[in-house]
């Protein structure tokens, strides 16, 4: 069978099977393509052959030896229907080309489209949700730090000064002491005081000079006709030492000082004057001075006291006429004896009255020196008939002593010490309690 036989039976068998065949599905859509090539027709079959029984089978069209290429020709205009066949160089019968459903790629693309549109949205979200979260902390944290830097700021003093009334109306005078003469000049001008009846004088006050420290009138004053300033110079501490304590209180305050007195016992002072000043005098005198004041302290007899050296008589004696209710009596012969006490340091003086009493022999006489802790510090004289005062200073001192030594008389002599006493500060009885 020849070449041409076969391929007019295997047209008249496809021609059969589109016939009998039903119609194809929908293909899915053809991704565009490069322009179609038109080819040169092919030219139609011969008639068909009747087929001897004994003749060959048919092939299959796929197993049809290929049809060599031809030359690709310029594009021509696309086919009228799109079921008008197309012819390709490399087919042995026409083909037809399904042209892509309308739309099928423009769904496509819509779709990817909205996909993306979609993920565009919620990154959007995230975003606005992390910047809302970041800036609501940030915010909270400046409100905090705003809010404890209000609250441990101290807030600026604000000094308020009452305005004059408008258009003329009542003024009234302010308290402008201690302040400085500038401030206190435009304080009042202020106020409505006119500049012209303003005057000032200075005079010594305690403190820093400079500041208004009298005014008249006095505050509160209505329509001032005439104001008078007093403004302070520098002050000097004035010489203060025995004087009285209160009466330098009282000159310190009319300087502006503010005064504090403390009390202390001084041997040989007399109560209540001024025994120590701070500042000492000739200083410039500040706004706070201290004054320390001799008090009367306190006394221990000696009668009371146990000695650790010698042995004394005690009890009332009567000296040159007058009666001592608690005296002391030491006696002493031919050599000089020594009497001790302990003071603790808690003693200050030993004051008494010494002489021979009264009943004793007349012509008795004693030399009486007090020692503080064997340094000589006082001598007097025990006579018959007569007194002698007896003030010996042993601030300081843990022991006093007195050596008596005999001047005259036949036998022995006993020196009295009239109502004789320890004196110290107010606590010298607790100090010398265990004596």
């Amino acid at each position: 069978m020849s070449d041409a036989d076969r391929r007019a039976g295997a047209d008249g068998f496809r021609a059969r099977r589109r016939t009998q065949d039903p119609a194809p599905a929908a293909r899915p859509p053809v991704p565009p393509q490069q322009p179609s090539v038109w080819s040169a027709p092919v030219p139609p079959p011969a008639p068909p052959r009747p087929v001897h029984p004994h003749s060959q089978p048919l092939q299959h069209p796929q197993q049809q030896a290929p049809v060599p290429r031809t030359h690709p020709l310029p594009p021509a205009p696309p086919p009228p229907t799109p079921s008008t066949p197309v012819l390709r160089a490399d087919s042995p019968a026409a083909v037809t080309v399904e042209p892509p459903e309308p739309g099928a790629d423009d769904a496509t693309s819509g779709r990817s489209r909205r996909r993306k549109r979609r993920r565009y949205r919620v990154l959007a979200v995230a975003l606005l949700v992390v910047a809302l979260l970041v800036g609501g902390a940030a915010g909270g944290y400046y409100l905090q730090n705003e809010v404890s830097a209000r609250r441990t700021s101290p807030d600026p003093a604000v000094v308020t000064v009452p305005q004059a009334a408008a258009g003329g109306g009542e003024v009234r005078m302010l308290d402008v002491r201690g302040m400085d003469e500038q401030v206190a000049r435009q304080a009042l001008i202020d106020q409505g005081v006119s500049a012209d009846v303003i005057s000032v004088r200075t005079e010594p006050a305690a403190g820093s000079p400079g500041r208004v420290v009298s005014q008249t009138p006095a505050a509160s004053t209505q329509n001032p006709q005439k104001v008078e300033l007093t403004i302070s110079a520098e002050a000097r501490m004035p010489v203060v030492l025995a004087t009285d304590g209160q009466q330098t209180s009282v000159t310190l305050q009319k300087l502006g000082a503010q005064v504090t007195m403390v009390s202390r016992y001084q041997p040989g002072a007399r109560p209540g004057d001024v025994i120590a000043s701070v500042p000492a005098a000739g200083a410039v005198l500040p706004q706070d001075v201290s004054l320390t004041v001799a008090e009367a302290g306190s006394t221990v007899l000696m009668s009371s006291q146990r000695l650790v050296r010698g042995s004394c008589d005690s009890g009332s004696y009567s000296l040159n006429g007058k009666d001592f209710p608690k005296s002391t009596a030491c006696g002493v012969s031919t050599d000089p004896e020594l009497y001790e006490w302990v003071t603790k340091r808690a003693v200050d003086e030993v004051v008494a009255t010494v002489g021979i009493a009264d009943r004793a022999d007349t012509d008795g006489e004693a030399r009486v020196e007090v020692l503080a802790d064997g340094r000589s510090v006082a001598v007097v004289t025990a006579r018959y008939g007569a007194t002698e005062n007896l003030v010996a200073p042993v601030t300081g001192a843990l022991r006093v002593a007195l050596r008596i030594t005999r001047i005259k008389g036949k036998s022995t002599v006993y020196p009295v010490f009239g109502d004789g006493q320890f004196r110290g500060s107010a606590d010298i009885a607790q100090k010398l309690a265990a004596n």
